[in-house]
């Protein structure tokens, strides 16, 4: 956790995705659709830490701004630990696909990118449900991370079930699989090279997805694949 200390007090928040709780996340989420700027981060300066309206008083504007930026430092990439590990919808209980993707199969993952590649700039709620419902499973304990297995005959029915979340967490799952997908380009760099504009062909992706199985957990073994 991070420590802040000034005017003789000493205050606690998150200091990277993983230590930040899923309803503060959600609170961030919110303050990006806002586009506050550095006034929403105050409040969820505040909100976190603990802060009462006095406490900042002690610090001039440039103080406040530097104290921003750097409890914030973290943010300047997107979450691959993953932030909504569970929805719940209409009683029933959903699974995320887990840290960088790890309980993701390689067919979800085609699911999900297709509805990435379809977004041109900003993102429909329908975009944005179906692609929750690509990458989220009804909770299943007795398998690995307790997540049932894709049926693609439930998948139009999971996707009006995903529309009825709000804005705010579909908005918040979409940022959190940038993020891991930002990880797997990254870390991945030569596999994913020239596959963009041809994403669509059997080749292209069973070339990705065979080399991911061999390097990574991630999207499942190699077997599997």
């Amino acid at each position: 956790m991070n420590e802040i200390e000034f005017g003789g007090k000493k205050f606690t928040g998150p200091d990277s995705w993983e230590k930040m709780k899923a309803a503060q996340y959600l609170q961030w989420v919110r303050w990006q659709l806002s586009g506050a700027a550095h006034v929403g981060l105050y409040a969820l300066l505040k909100l976190w830490f603990k802060l009462k309206s006095g406490d900042l008083r002690l610090l001039d504007d440039d103080q406040r701004a530097t104290l921003v930026d750097t409890v914030f430092a973290f943010m300047s990439e997107r979450p691959t630990h993953w932030m909504l590990p569970r929805v719940n919808i209409l009683l029933r209980e959903y699974r995320g696909p887990g840290d960088r993707l790890q309980y993701l199969t390689f067919g979800e993952y085609m699911f999900a990118e297709s509805v990435r590649k379809s977004i041109d700039g900003m993102p429909t709620h329908e975009q944005m449900a179906e692609l929750a419902a690509s990458i989220y499973r009804p909770y299943d304990s007795k398998r690995e991370g307790k997540r049932a297995a894709f049926d693609a005959a439930t998948y139009d029915d999971q996707i009006r079930r995903f529309e009825r979340l709000s804005k705010e967490v579909l908005h918040g799952i979409l940022i959190n699989y940038y993020g891991c997908q930002d990880q797997l380009v990254t870390r991945f760099e030569h596999l994913y090279k020239g596959s963009s504009s041809e994403s669509g062909s059997g080749g292209t992706w069973l070339d990705v997805g065979l080399n991911l199985a061999r390097q990574t957990t991630a999207l499942g073994s190699f077997h599997e694949l």
